[in-house]
């Protein structure tokens, strides 16, 4: 069939190649697709499972890290923990937390709608979220974060690590923000 072995050389690239991805994916089983992706493509046979496996969270987790520290250096410890309160606690006036609020996402253009984003804006800013460079993530993995808080109910996100929920938390509300300045320019 012409396939042949992995040898060290073709490791040693498959595994540089998972860490450039990583650092735009959102979960270590895109990598592990791309990894079987990459190694059918050139020909070659295909590890066990689990050892790709390792490769791809192994190169998840150094990118995850980098975020961290990317994160750390960005948001203070007083900061982040305001957040992570505010994200949790009850909205006045309303049935639901800041980050399900927040989760909202616009209706239709109208008067009301943009009040609401507007203060939706400023809520962010008053977190501090418009300073947050974030040079360290990039944006297509800022957006796989956001996307994970999206899509989890509000409740799950206080089950993670404090760390994770850290890092998709602060991603989301940089999302966030950048998203509702985008949408409502003219």
């Amino acid at each position: 069939v012409g396939l042949r072995d992995l040898d060290p050389t073709a490791e040693a690239a498959l595994v540089a190649m998972l860490t450039l991805h990583a650092a735009e994916a959102g979960h270590a089983d895109e990598l592990v697709t791309s990894a079987c992706h990459s190694l059918y493509d050139y020909r070659i046979l295909i590890p066990g499972e689990r050892r790709v496996q390792d490769w791809a969270r192994d190169a998840f987790a150094a990118i995850e890290a980098s975020v961290s520290n990317a994160i750390t250096s960005e948001v203070s410890p007083s900061t982040m923990r305001r957040c992570l309160d505010s994200a949790h606690s009850q909205r006045p006036g309303a049935r639901c937390s800041h980050l399900e609020w927040t989760k909202t996402p616009s209706k239709r253009h109208g008067p009301s709608t943009l009040a609401g984003t507007l203060e939706k804006i400023r809520d962010l800013k008053s977190l501090g979220v418009d300073e947050w460079a974030l040079a360290g993530v990039s944006l297509p993995k800022q957006h796989a974060y956001a996307q994970q808080v999206q899509a989890r109910r509000p409740a799950k996100n206080r089950e993670l690590k404090e760390t994770r929920q850290a890092i998709e938390l602060v991603c989301f509300l940089r999302v966030s923000l950048l998203e509702r300045l985008c949408r409502d320019k003219p």
